[in-house]
């Protein structure tokens, strides 16, 4: 609230001014601000103070001084009873750990297998889902669980597809033996299963 007259010198009081219930502090504890109309009174730690007359300067601050309005004051929030505060907890952290579980399977390791591929001629271009990975002999680590197209082409001889299914953990050997090509553009085998 604004006030209107200035503020009350050490000592003093204005009429206006109700003389202050000031409660005694323990020592060791903060000091308290109390409201005594145009001027602040503080209780100082391990003193007590009967008033503002006769109160030294070091007890009295400016009504410009920031204080604690005890009208205003609410009670404190009620805490959560004990039950309630652990179900919280509890569902907190069933819900982190369905989070980092969603996320492992997401973006964790996926199982993996190996993959050897011999052919015959030796010179043949090997592809693995349609990508080259080199001439034979290929070994490929870190394929991924489950069925994989490979591919065996030499010049001269006729292509051959053949699917595997690859199990993590094992390294699956592959030997393919192309045919000569008989007539240009002679047919060329493939496997239409995984195995």
């Amino acid at each position: 609230e604004p006030f209107d007259e200035p503020p009350t010198e050490a000592g003093e009081i204005s009429s206006a001014a109700p003389v202050p219930a000031v409660r005694p502090k323990a020592p060791g504890t903060r000091a308290q601000a109390v409201h005594v109309g145009p001027a602040v009174m503080a209780a100082e730690p391990g003193g007590v103070a009967d008033g503002a007359i006769g109160a030294p300067s070091s007890m009295l601050r400016d009504r410009s001084s920031t204080f604690y309005d005890h009208s205003r004051a609410t009670s404190p929030p009620k805490s959560l009873p004990t039950w309630a505060a652990m179900l919280i907890g509890a569902l907190t952290v069933v819900a982190a750990l369905s989070l980092a579980g969603t996320l492992w399977v997401a973006f964790g390791p996926k199982p993996v297998g190996g993959l050897t591929i011999e052919a015959v001629p030796a010179d043949a271009e090997i592809y693995v889902d349609e990508i080259r990975v080199g001439t034979a002999p290929v070994k490929l680590d870190g394929l991924s669980e489950g069925p994989h197209l490979i591919e065996v082409r030499a010049p001269g001889h006729a292509p051959q597809d053949r699917w595997v299914r690859i199990r993590a953990g094992q390294t699956r050997i592959e030997s393919i033996r192309l045919r000569p090509q008989s007539a240009p553009g002679g047919d060329s085998e493939r496997s239409t299963s995984p195995n």
